[in-house]
């Protein structure tokens, strides 16, 4: 009844501040990590950043869990609604450092990823368009794939609208997209490339999912080009149009 979906949705805060502050906490954690000498010694940092990375990918899943349930609508609101602290005091829309973090974790293999389809079979790697040969990934770079990759499937089901016809939003789906878009990467031309660079990162997660999980990756990976195939009629002009005045 309400007072369940009222439950759900203050949930969706609570984690929302719980993952604001493990992003944090992990952020800190590299950088004292990258200040270190490079012993190669498993230290107790080793530890704590694998615990934030955890603890990272069960908030996003959980979001897109409540996100995606019919039963809970008010959680795309809501989430679009709330402001977030930061340990430098700075507010922000949860929407928009959502955006804005998930696209930084893409910062390093961007480049290579959207000049791939991130199709080229089950592997670590990504393959550029002409390039000689794969890069493989980093140890970090893998797993700043796999947030990406939960965090943008997250950002998919924020940005549909299951009820879309004629390539019309409603407002809440139109200003969420247009909040998303606006902290994701343009080209030189300074068109938004987006929705590109989220189609090709989560093509690169679905291989890497097949690499890395094998068999078992097909219950992750049939949703998520489901996803892709959802993203995929999000073009740019389709947005620019459905964008509220």
């Amino acid at each position: 009844g309400s007072s369940r979906a009222t439950s759900c949705l203050t949930g969706v805060t609570i984690i929302l501040h719980h993952l604001r502050r493990m992003v944090d906490v992990q952020q800190e954690l590299r950088r004292k990590r990258g200040d270190r000498n490079e012993g190669g010694e498993k230290t107790s940092y080793d530890d704590r950043e694998k615990h934030c990375y955890d603890v990272v990918i069960f908030c996003l899943n959980i979001l897109t869990n409540v996100v995606e349930m019919a039963a809970f609508n008010g959680a795309r609101k809501q989430i679009f609604d709330l402001m977030l602290p930061s340990e430098a005091g700075k507010i922000s829309s949860s929407m928009s450092w959502l955006a804005s973090w998930l696209t930084g974790q893409t910062a390093s293999y961007r480049d290579t990823v959207m000049k791939s389809f991130g199709d080229g079979g089950e592997s670590n790697s990504l393959s550029a368009d002409g390039a000689d040969k794969p890069r493989d990934l980093k140890k970090e770079e893998e797993e700043n794939l796999v947030t990406a990759g939960n965090g943008f499937i997250l950002l998919a089901y924020l940005m549909k609208d299951d009820g879309e016809a004629e390539g019309v939003a409603d407002e809440l789906t139109c200003r969420i997209r247009r909040t998303i878009l606006s902290e994701m990467p343009t080209d030189e031309e300074g068109r938004e490339v987006g929705v590109t660079l989220m189609i090709k990162t989560l093509k690169a997660f679905c291989n890497f999912c097949s690499w890395s999980m094998g068999p078992l990756s097909v219950a992750v990976i049939t949703p998520v080009l489901k996803l892709i195939m959802d993203l995929e009629k999000m073009t740019p002009e389709r947005v620019e149009a459905s964008a509220c005045t």
